[in-house]
Order: structure tokens, then sequence, then C-alpha cells
């Protein structure tokens, strides 16, 4: 059974993307959900950890985006399934691109994982929780490999984090659809600021020279279309920052960016940039 919806998109209750770095992200397929359930309860012992126990409907390009993103650690439970997944794949290889401290686990005894999974496992060192009987030796040796990541975050306040982000973006994009309009939205840590930097100053062709030099020319004319220019940079990445589910929602409704692998591409390279 593939993955389509293993990811939550209940972001105020998961994860805050304010907790930069501040929890172990763990990326699995619900075939090994029960297992994986035991896994992190002994993580959590340690530092919080972000994970979807409840199966939900609707996007989910806010909820993995930000859930790798302020990740320290990525746990990776590897299987036949997780293979076959392409959400666990988009997670996986978003990991590896942002160069995320990766843990991987073996949920299958005798499993050799081919493909973009082989290649991203190589001869990288596993831990296996296929066997019951020695679940708690294995578990304590995946916690100790995972550390803290330097986190000082207790675990209850991931728990606890609120949906005012989430909320906020519902009521903006309902009042209207310009980007301008929604980065006058709020935050929870307040107002959105920051120092403007050099690209500001482009034009919309520099812009589109910019798409091209990482392969996103197919999204040019939409930036054309849409008149963005150094400015539009600018702010799109202050929305990136502050509201992530605005700025997916702003990709794929006013830019055409309806591939998942693309938007993140395009936020790494936002990031970059500024």
């Amino acid at each position: 059974e593939e993955r389509e919806e293993d990811v939550s998109t209940n972001v105020g209750n998961q994860n805050d993307t304010s907790l930069s770095g501040s929890h172990v992200m763990v990326s699995y397929n619900w075939t090994h959900q029960h297992v994986v359930k035991q896994l992190v309860s002994k993580l959590k012992e340690q530092t919080p950890v972000w994970f979807d126990i409840e199966q939900m409907s609707g996007s989910t390009i806010e909820a993995m985006a930000n859930a790798v993103e302020s990740s320290h650690t990525v746990v990776i439970c590897v299987s036949s399934h997780y293979k076959e997944s392409a959400n666990c794949r988009l997670e996986a290889e978003y990991a590896q691109q942002l160069k995320k401290k990766i843990v991987f686990v073996m949920m299958e005894n005798n499993y050799k994982p081919n493909g973009w999974l082989g290649i991203l496992l190589g001869s990288k060192l596993w831990y296996p929780l296929w066997d019951d009987s020695n679940f708690d030796l294995n578990a304590s040796k995946i916690v100790h490999e995972v550390g803290t990541g330097g986190a000082k975050t207790s675990t209850a306040s991931i728990a606890s984090a609120t949906t005012t982000t989430v909320t906020t973006t519902t009521k903006v994009l309902k009042s209207a659809g310009s980007i301008s309009s929604i980065n006058s939205a709020q935050t929870t840590s307040g107002t959105i600021t920051q120092k403007e930097t050099g690209f500001t100053t482009w034009d919309q062709n520099q812009v589109s020279d910019w798409l091209y030099s990482f392969g996103f020319q197919s999204y040019s004319n939409s930036f054309k279309t849409q008149k963005i220019n150094g400015k539009g940079l600018f702010e799109l990445h202050l929305l990136l920052q502050n509201n992530p589910v605005a700025f997916y929602t702003i990709l794929e409704t006013k830019l055409n960016v309806s591939v998942f692998g693309d938007a993140l591409l395009f936020g790494y390279q936002l990031r970059v940039l500024s």
C-alpha cells in the first residue's frame, strides 16, 4: 500500500517552523507504523520528534517541507514499501539535498534496496529494527546515533505549537489573492521584516536568467506574467521565512508550480539567493 497521505498537514499540531533544526523527523511508510511508533517513543526521551501519527487528507507540501527543513536529523525507515512510495522518496531526497544528517533504519530482514533508495543508502551504516526480540537494544543505538542535535526545546513545546500561521494564511487568502496582501500578514513571532539584499534591483529578465540557472525555465513565463522582479523575489523570500503555507500556496496558484519537487527546489534556491 503506497504512502499517499502519510504526512500530516496539521502543521500547528505537528511542528513549528520557527524551531529550525530543533527536532528529528521520522520518514517512514505506514506499513511499519506500529514499530515506528515504538521507536518514536524512545526518541522522545532525548529530543523532540516530528511524527505524523494521524493520516490526514489535503495538500502535504508545506508539512513535508517544513518537517525536513526544520529538522537536525532525518530518520529514514528503509523498506520495500518505502522505496515504492512517491512521498517517501520526496522526503528522503529533500533531506539529502539539504545535507541533513540521515540515520537509516532497516525495517525488513534481507532487504537490499535498489534504484533511488539503493543509491541513497549506498554503503552507509544502518540499524536493524525488524526483530522484536532485539528492539530495545537496537532502538537505544538509534537514539544514541540521532543525538540531541543541540535541541533545547522540549517535546511538549512542539506538541503544543499554535496554529496561528495556518489560520492567518487562510484569512489572508480569503480576503485577497495578491502577494502584497499576504506579505502584510503577521506570524506568531511578529511583523515580517528583513533587510533587502542585492538581487532586489533585478528586472524581470534578470529573474528569468536566474530561473534558467537552476533549470526552472519552464516556469519563466508564469513569473513574467505575474511581473515578478527582484523586489518580488525578496517578498517571496520573506513569505517563505515567515509563512511557508502561504508561500507554497502562492507558488501553486499564482505561479503554476504544482510539482512538489519543483516547489521544494525553488524554495531552496530562494534561500541560497537570499
